[in-house]
């Protein structure tokens, strides 16, 4: 107990200014045969319903980090959690835990050709574990050349993750990603929502919520913070603008056929595992252009939806586009004009 003072200055001492927080929670460990002595201590003079020497210890320890940091105690939910372990030879080890930072973000992706992971990165334990390893990006549209250059460690999630980790003093990142696009797809709108967990960050102070990458055309804003991960799969509608090209030119009769897909259920058919099929609403489909045989449609529908496969008609998804005009279709292209989260 006489150590009091000097255990806080070394709690201070490994902390280093460098975490920041709001709530605090310290606990302990003894050695068991202090246990053994104040058992003896309490047998011998019928000492009963008293407070033990770990919570009197704690409780201190707790008082007096307060007053000297100005933090609040929180046994929930605390920001830091501070374990002491005191061994028997009177030397003290000092582990601290900060509570893992959730958030939502939403990115905006304006050039083609960055995928959402590269081969880079895999994943370990649910974390996000980030290998450095060139990435050719490829940057085109339906209606221009291909502009090829190298950039690292190209992919969306690993652009995130490093500033994230850079603002955070984070350890390491879990995400859990909103939907997906195809590498050569845009994102546009209000941005592709996602979450993110950073174990044992040092801050949970952004002040920082916009981060931009210019020379990926790629920009992020943080929305919110949670205290944990939704239990179940977020549910979402997104509008997308699908470039495909037709066996022929689409008539008149093809393209009203194709309109009538508008509040129509595309089931999709697993047919290994009858289980994971899963259905999809269309709101509204709108044909938006037509050149020759290519032609651009606006399609809102449920998140998930299978557009290559809803377009081509493969893997047992009906109905389909390729289908129900009977032309013979292939996805050139699709750009994600807008995502709307119905509910989390």
């Amino acid at each position: 107990m006489h150590s009091r003072d000097s255990i806080i200055q070394r709690i201070r001492e490994t902390l280093n200014d460098d975490y920041q927080f709001d709530t605090f929670l310290i606990g302990a460990t003894l050695p068991a045969n202090l246990f053994e002595k104040e058992d003896q201590i309490r047998a011998r003079f019928k000492i009963r319903g008293r407070e033990n020497i770990k919570s009197q210890l704690i409780r201190d320890l707790r008082k007096k980090f307060s007053e000297v940091t100005k933090k609040r105690i929180d046994i929930l939910h605390p920001d830091l959690t501070i374990n002491l372990q005191f061994q028997k030879n009177t030397s003290l080890e000092i582990n601290t835990k900060m509570r893992p930072l959730i958030m939502l973000g939403r990115y905006i992706k304006k050039n083609r050709g960055i995928p959402q992971r590269s081969g880079g990165e895999h994943n370990s334990g649910n974390e996000v574990c980030i290998q450095s390893k060139p990435y050719h990006i490829v940057s085109q549209t339906p209606r221009q050349a291909s502009v090829i250059r190298t950039l690292e460690d190209a992919s969306i999630q690993s652009i995130i993750s490093k500033e994230i980790l850079r603002i955070t003093k984070g350890e390491a990142l879990k995400f859990s990603w909103i939907g997906s696009e195809d590498e050569n797809s845009l994102v546009l709108g209000s941005g592709r929502p996602f979450f993110v967990q950073i174990r044992n960050p040092k801050t949970i102070h952004l002040n920082q919520k916009t981060l931009r990458f210019q020379e990926y055309g790629l920009f992020v804003n943080i929305e919110e913070f949670f205290e944990r991960l939704p239990e179940q799969p977020v549910q979402f509608i997104a509008k997308t603008r699908i470039v495909i090209q037709a066996s022929r030119q689409i008539g008149k009769e093809g393209g009203l056929k194709i309109k009538s897909l508008a509040n129509s259920i595309v089931v999709f058919q697993n047919q290994k595992n009858k289980s994971r099929s899963s259905a999809k609403r269309i709101y509204s489909i709108d044909i938006v252009k037509i050149n020759n045989k290519i032609f651009e449609l606006d399609v809102i529908a449920d998140g998930g939806l299978a557009i290559k496969q809803f377009v081509e008609g493969r893997e047992y998804i009906s109905p389909n586009i390729s289908a129900v005009a009977n032309l013979q279709c292939k996805c050139l292209l699709f750009d994600i004009l807008d995502i709307r989260i119905k509910e989390y």
